[in-house]
This record gives structure tokens, sequence and C-alpha cells, in this order.
């Protein structure tokens, strides 16, 4: 029986398990077919996400989110009951003289006013939740803005580059033409200075770059690869949309319009409070007393208590009342001013950006056929029919024109990305779930003792 055919195949298997990269060999068990190694993001992404876990604004506002929290699990213990304790010191020729007292108080019964105090404390936690997310969006927006910013001045800087490198082999031919006296001295100094306005040019703009990179990573707090561009998916949609589902996109999401809507139901819930601040409160009280030598009935007394107090005959509770009554009617006020605001700048974002979109496309047409043109004049300079001033002025021309087209793509996709980033459209791409805000929202704890109505 021959053998020699199965030798090759024994030989690769055993090479492909002996591979420091097999799973096998390492003793590792085989990942499932179709599972990949998450990726390490960039780009936008990860100047989105880095500016919402590491800005300190971000961390200050969270913090005020638990203070408030906190405040509200203060207001759900007034449903607890309370101790308190009493010891009096005098002088006396009997012995166990010294009175004292401990007393045991459980609320029972305090007309919601209880419930009103706690229901406050839960619209102001979630009030700083929905501001939290306000601010959260505006980082997004600024960091967005930057991030785009930083791309467009380092493909400027890249077109500076090029303008550079144009010349400088432009340069080099009328020198050699100089050689064979094709061309003068004052040919060559003209190259010449207009290469060093090219290097000026150059420097200039990786000035910006470099600003625009220190901006970024001021919002970031650390390095961003700000090479890569902005997802198709950011700015496709907005070819699908018109201003007025902008404009509904807008009211139902934008993060101002929810803090402010949270503000009046705050004054809402104060009016509430306010209007039960004078109620009585009926509470199980037990009293015990110790040492008390000479008093009669001494031990422990257990009762219920109505207590309540109207101060300056109610007309106190009554201005509180018309006070938060008018922080309401503000409050609806300021909701539909900043309602129109909204509209103006959505309005606006999307008319500039509708501007830059055409002027983008403009000078695409204009850099193609530029680009055309100068090869055109460079053959024609060549061959002896166009002066090396026209190729001159042809490739300043063409570095002007991409210069502009860069510009006209970056505050397209600067105004896109405002106009995804106040709708909530980033969101998802910065990893800003909804989870979050949810777990910082007042959860109810467990109480002892019976609920106020």
């Amino acid at each position: 029986m021959n053998r020699l055919p199965w030798r090759p195949l024994l030989c690769w298997l055993g090479a492909g398990l002996a591979m420091p990269g097999a799973g096998w060999a390492q003793g590792a068990p085989p990942s499932p077919a179709g599972a990949q190694a998450p990726q390490p993001v960039s780009g936008v992404v990860q100047a989105l996400q880095s500016v919402l876990r590491l800005h300190p604004a971000v961390q200050g506002k969270r913090a005020e989110v638990a203070a408030r929290q906190s405040l509200g699990d203060a207001a759900r213990a007034q449903r607890l009951p309370s101790l308190s304790a009493q010891w009096a010191a005098q002088k006396s020729d009997q012995a166990g003289t010294n009175p004292g007292s401990v007393r045991v108080r459980q609320p029972l019964w305090a007309f919601g006013r209880i419930d009103s105090t706690i229901a406050v404390a839960d619209v102001e936690a979630q009030a700083e939740v929905a501001d939290l997310l306000r601010l959260q969006r505006q980082l997004l927006d600024q960091t967005a803005a930057a991030y785009v910013r930083t791309w467009g001045a380092r493909l400027r800087l890249q077109v500076g580059d090029d303008n550079q490198s144009q010349l400088r082999g432009l340069l080099e031919r009328i020198r050699r033409r100089q050689g064979g006296e094709l061309a003068s001295a004052a040919d060559v100094r003209l190259a010449e200075a207009r290469l060093t306005q090219a290097r000026m040019q150059r420097d200039r703009l990786e000035t910006e770059w470099l600003l625009a990179q220190t901006e970024l990573e001021a919002l970031t707090r650390g390095p961003v690869n700000s090479a890569l561009p902005v997802p198709d998916a950011l700015v496709l949609p907005e070819r699908r949309r018109s201003v007025s589902d902008w404009l509904t996109l807008a009211e139902t999401a934008h993060a101002d319009l929810a803090f402010k809507a949270e503000r009046i139901r705050l004054a809402e819930a104060e009016i509430e409070r306010e209007r039960l601040a004078a109620m009585p409160s009926v509470y199980l009280q037990a009293d015990r007393s110790f040492q008390t030598t000479g008093i009669t009935n001494p031990g422990t007394t257990v009762r219920v208590v109505v207590e309540g107090a109207l101060d300056n005959l109610g007309m106190g509770t009554r201005g509180r009342v018309g006070a938060a009554v008018s922080r309401r009617d503000a409050a609806r006020a300021d909701h539909q001013s900043t309602l129109n605001d909204v509209q103006r700048t959505v309005r606006s974002l999307f008319l500039q950006q509708e501007t830059q979109r055409q002027l983008r496309d403009n000078q695409t047409r204009s850099v193609t056929d530029l680009g055309l043109l100068l090869d055109s004049y460079q053959r024609q300079y060549e061959a002896g029919y166009k002066s090396w001033l026209d190729v001159l002025n042809m490739q300043r021309e063409l570095t002007e024109q991409r210069l502009a087209q860069v510009q006209a793509e970056t505050d397209w996709l600067v105004y896109g990305l405002r106009l995804a980033a106040l709708t909530g459209e980033l969101d998802a791409l910065a990893d800003l779930r909804s989870g979050e805000s949810a777990q910082e929202q007042p959860q109810p704890t467990v109480t002892m003792g019976m609920r106020d109505a």
C-alpha cells in the first residue's frame, strides 16, 4: 500500500497545530463562528466618548445628581419613626430625682404633606438629570465641531504641502531652463518668491492645525486621532430630512426643552407642597420616663397625637402658594422662549448647511476643472505654448480653490453634526445610553411605617 500521499497532509496538520497563534496549541478554546474581538474606538467616536468620560464638568454634574438623590432619600426618611431622649440634671436632697425620658414617634397620617415633600425632592433629582443631559449634549456639540475643524485643518495642511511640492518641482524646471538659456534669472527669482509664499502659507496652516488640535484635546482631556473622517452615517441622513423633520425631532429630543419641562414639573410640585404645608400630622407616640421619684404614674405611655400649626393665620401659606404659582408661570414662559430659540437654531443650522453643501459641490467641480487645466498648462509650457507665469498663476488658483473646497466641506460637516447633537443623534455614538440617566433617577426605598396620604 502506498503511504506517500498521506505524508504531506500529516506534516501540514502538525505544522498547523504547532503554530504559536493556534488556539488549541495555547490551551485556549476555539472562538465561536463569526465572533470578533472588540476594536478600539478612534476618530470622532473616541473624541465623543472621551469628553463624556473625562471632562470635569460632567463629573461635577454627576456629583450634583448624586447629591440630589441623597436629598430624595432624606425626604423619604420622614416616613420612618423618630427617636428623642431627654435628661435633666438638678440639685436635690433626694436621690434619684434627675428625670429623664425617651420618646418614639411614628408618622401615621400627614394629609399628603410628606408625599408632597418627597415629590419635590424626586422632581429636583430628575431636573438635575435633565441638566446633566443638557451639559453632555453641549459638550458633544462642541467636541464634534472641534474634531471636524481639526480634521479640516489637517486637510488644508495637506493642500499646503502639495502646493509647496508642486512649486518646488516647477522651480527646478525653471532652473534647468535657465541653464539652457530658455529662462532668465528674474524668472527664477519670481518662482523662488512663490515658493517662499507657499512655505509661509504652509506654516500658517500648520499653526491653525495645532491650535485646533489643542482645542480638541482640551475637551477630550487626552490625545485623539483626528486624521479619520467622520462616518457617513452621521452626515447622510441630512439629505433625507427637511427642515420640518428636523424641527419635529428637535421639539421632542432637545435637552434644553426637556430640562425646562422638568422645571415646570418642579414648580407644580412646589405648589402642591406649599398648599399642604399647613396640614396637621397624626403620630403614634410612645414616652418612657426614668428616675421619676416623686412623680405619679411613671413608666411608658402610648398615645395618638395630632399636631399642627397655623402661622400668621394662614397668610404666610397663602403668600408662599402665590409665589410658587408665579414660579410655575415663569417656568412655562421660559419653556416657550427656549422652544422659540431651538426652532430658530434648527432653521439657521439647516439653511447654513444647505448653503455649504451647494458651495462644496461647486468647489468640487471647480477643483476638478482647474486640475485638468493645470495639467494642460504644464504640457503647453513644456511645448513652449504657455509661459511659466501662466503655470504659476494656475497653480495658485488651484490651491486657493482646494482650500476653499476643504473649508466648505468642514463647515458642512460642522452644521450637520450640530444638528445631530442637539437632536440626540450623537448619543448612541458617544455611548450616552438612556440607562445611564435611568440609573441616576431616584429609586424608592423600603421604609417602615404607613404611607403618607
